[in-house]
C-alpha cells in the first residue's frame, strides 16, 4: 500500500492529503482552534484532504496546464470550502482576529487544492520531501511542553500525542520506501526488486515494532504490574475465603478519639537518598539492557537482510536459466577486460540473428551488437551503470548532444525486456534491427 503512494490519481491525492494533514497537525491546530468549535475543527480536518482529491480530479479531466487554470481553480475550491464551515460554525459572529485566522484557513484550503493539482503533474517526493517531514515531527515535540500551557490546544493533547506517534511510522515507512525506490531506479519494477522491497517492509515494520515498545516501556511497565497485583488479590481473596458463614456483629465499632489525630510518617533523609540511587542505577541498567538488545536485533535484522538478498538473487538467477534462451553477456557477469579481448579467446560461439527465436533474445542481441560496436572504437563500457544511464555515457563519450530515434527505441526495448520482463515480438525485433541498420548506413556514408 505504501509504493501506491507514488500512482497519480485522485483517490492517491486524498491519501497523500490525509498524510500532509496528519504530519501538519500542530501547526494546523494553532490556527483552527482559535476559529471553530471542536465539531467544526474536526470537519474542516477531515474533509481538507478531500480538496486535494478534488484538485487532482479537476486535473485529470480538464488537463489545464497553465498557471492561472491551476490558481483559479484552486481559489474558487478552496474559497467554498472553508468559507463554507466558517458560515456553518460561525455565523454572524466572526469578527476582528476571527475574520483574519478564517481568512487564513480559507488559504489553507487553496493550497490544499493546488497541491492535489501538482500531485498530478509531479512528483510526491518533490512536492512533500523527507526535509518536510522531519520539519513536521519536530513541530510534534515542540508543541509537547505547551500542550498544559495552552488552554485551546490542551483538549486535543491525547490526539497530539496519538498522531505524533503515527506521524512518525509513517515517516520510517515513507522514507525506507522512497531510498529504496531511488537505489532500485529503472530495475523496480522487476520480481527481485518487488521481493527485496516486501521483505524490507517487514523489518522496517519489525524496527518500528521495537521502538514502538520501548516509547511505550512506562506504561507497558504499569500496566503488567496493575496486571499482576489484580491476580494477586484475587488469589489472596480466594485463598482468605471464609469456610463458614460469619454471623454480623451487632457491637459498633469504637469510635476514635478527635483529640489524637494521625500524622503521615515522612521518610527520612537517608530512604530518599537511598531511592534516589536505585532509581538512577535502576534507569542506567535498563539503559544497558535496551542497548544490548538494540544491538543484537540489528545485527539480526542485518544478517537477514543479507540472507535474504542472496536467496533472492540467486532465485532469479535460477529462474532465468531455467527459462533458458540467448543471455546477452551485458546482462551476465561480463567484465570490461572481456569486452575488449573480442572474438578472440571465446569458447562457445554466439547465435546468430536467424537461430534467436524469441523477440527478448533478439532485442538483448541488438543491444550487445550496439554496446559492441562503441567498445571497439574505444569506449569503455562499464557495467555497473543501467542502459539508459550507459546511452547517457555513450553520448558524453561521442560529444554528441542527443540520440537518435533508432537508439531510444533500442534502449527502451531492452530496459522492457530486462526489467519489465515483457514479451517483445519478433517482427518488431526484426523491424527495428533494419532502422539500426540503416541508420549506420546513413551515418556510414556521412562520413
Amino acid at each position: 500500500m505504501i509504493g501506491r503512494f507514488n500512482s497519480k490519481s485522485p483517490i492517491a491525492s486524498i491519501f497523500k492529503g490525509a498524510v500532509e494533514v496528519l504530519f501538519c497537525l500542530p501547526l494546523l491546530l494553532l490556527i483552527v482552534v482559535h476559529v471553530f468549535s471542536d465539531q467544526a475543527v474536526l470537519l474542516w480536518l477531515l474533509t481538507l484532504p478531500l480538496c486535494y482529491g478534488i484538485g487532482a480530479f479537476l486535473k485529470q479531466v480538464l488537463k489545464f496546464n497553465r498557471l492561472i487554470y491551476r490558481l483559479t481553480a484552486a481559489i474558487i475550491i478552496g474559497a467554498a470550502h472553508g468559507g463554507f464551515i466558517a458560515v456553518w460554525d460561525l455565523g454572524e459572529n466572526a469578527a476582528g482576529t476571527a475574520i483574519v485566522l478564517v481568512v487564513l484557513l480559507v488559504i489553507i484550503s487553496m493550497l490544499a487544492v493546488f497541491r492535489g493539482i501538482s500531485q498530478m503533474a509531479d512528483g510526491w517526493t518533490k512536492l512533500f520531501p523527507n526535509t518536510a517531514m522531519i520539519f513536521c515531527i519536530f513541530a510534534f515535540v515542540a508543541i509537547q511542553p505547551f500542550k498544559g500551557m495552552l488552554p485551546h490546544i490542551t483538549p486535543y493533547g491525547n490526539a497530539l500525542t496519538v498522531c505524533g506517534i503515527a506521524a512518525v511510522i509513517l515517516f520510517f515507512f515513507l522514507t525506507n520506501e522512497r531510498l529504496i525506490s531511488d537505489e532500485a531506479g529503472s530495475e523496480s519494477r522487476s520480481r527481485t526488486a518487488a521481493g527485496f522491497r516486501r521483505q524490507n517492509r517487514w523489518m522496517t515494520a519489525l524496527v518500528v515494532l521495537v521502538l514502538i515498545i520501548i516509547s511505550l516501556f512506562r506504561q507497558l511497565q504499569q500496566l503488567l504490574e496493575s496486571a499482576f497485583r489484580a491476580i494477586g488479590d484475587a488469589i489472596m481473596r480466594w485463598l482468605n475465603r471464609p469456610t463458614e458463614p460469619i454471623e454480623p456483629s451487632t457491637e459498633p465499632p469504637p469510635a476514635l478519639d478527635p483529640a489524637l489525630p494521625i500524622e503521615p510518617a515522612e521518610p527520612s533523609a537517608w530512604a530518599l537518598l537511598l531511592e534516589a540511587i536505585l532509581r538512577i542505577a535502576g534507569t542506567i541498567l535498563l539503559i544497558i539492557v535496551l542497548g544490548v538488545v538494540l544491538f543484537f536485533i540489528g545485527r539480526g535484522l542485518y544478517r537477514l537482510l543479507r540472507k535474504t538478498m542472496d536467496r533472492l538473487l540467486a532465485r532469479s538467477s535460477e529462474s532465468r536459466e531455467l527459462e533458458g534462451g540467448y543471455v546477452d553477456e551485458v546482462e551476465s557477469l561480463m567484465s570490461s577486460s572481456r569486452w575488449g579481448r573480442g572474438r578472440k579467446g571465446k569458447a562457445d560461439k554466439e547465435p546468430g540473428w536467424s537461430e534467436l527465436r524469441t523477440g527478448a533474445d533478439r532485442i538483448r542481441y541488438l543491444y550487445r551488437r550496439f554496446i559492441k560496436g562503441h567498445v571497439e572504437k574505444g569506449y569503455s563500457y562499464q557495467p555497473h551503470l543501467t542502459p539508459k544511464e550507459t546511452a547517457a555515457d555513450l553520448l558524453s563519450w561521442q560529444q554528441r548532444q542527443g540520440a537518435s530515434d533508432e537508439e531510444q527505441s533500442l534502449v527502451r526495448a531492452y530496459e522492457e525486456v530486462r526489467y519489465g520482463e515483457r514479451e517483445m515480438d519478433a517482427q518488431s525485433a526484426e523491424q527495428l534491427k533494419k532502422r539500426l541498420d540503416e541508420s549506420s548506413r546513413k551515418s556510414f556514408k556521412n562520413k
